[in-house]
């Protein structure tokens, strides 16, 4: 049997998507959980920087900074949806298309197990789009953590949405 959860979440700049993630990140990890990071955009620079800054254990820190940081392409999708276990994390960063592509490989490779999809958008990139997007997911993860879509958005109705 499989479960997916399906997440979303909002981001300024990468600096701000890098910087909100890391918290789920390390809870995650915390439960011994797996974090697949799938970015269509290099990633390693700003997590290298920020985890300089970070005042947490050594150990967490390097379990974070050793996640692949780097770009994805959508054909490498694949070969990382492999390694997926149960109670995986996967984290989608990109446009549209990237995000639209990487959830058809994972939904076709995973078929059993509890996974955790995060898909991250660019606020200025779908701000016409938060509706459909929030249709489409069960909640929703920002600074303060996991977030029902009706605590975020007041009066925001999947019914609603057409």
């Amino acid at each position: 049997m499989r479960k997916i959860n399906k997440m979303c979440s909002f981001y300024v700049n990468e600096w701000h998507l890098t910087v909100m993630m890391l918290p789920y990140i390390n809870s995650k990890m915390q439960n011994n959980e797996k974090v697949t990071i799938l970015s269509e955009e290099n990633l390693e620079n700003n997590i290298e920087t920020i985890l300089q800054k970070l005042n947490i254990n050594n150990k967490v820190k390097n379990e974070i900074e050793n996640l692949y940081w780097k770009s994805t392409p959508i054909n490498m999708v694949d070969t990382m949806v492999n390694e997926v276990t149960s109670k995986d994390n996967i984290i989608i960063v990109g446009n549209e298309e990237y995000i639209e592509n990487a959830n058809k490989i994972i939904d076709k490779k995973i078929k059993t197990g509890e996974i955790n999809i995060i898909d991250c958008y660019e606020v200025m990139q779908f701000n016409n789009n938060i509706d459909s997007i929030l249709k489409n997911h069960e909640k929703v993860i920002n600074t303060s953590g996991e977030k029902t879509i009706d605590e975020m958005f007041e009066g925001f109705s999947k019914k609603e949405v057409i």
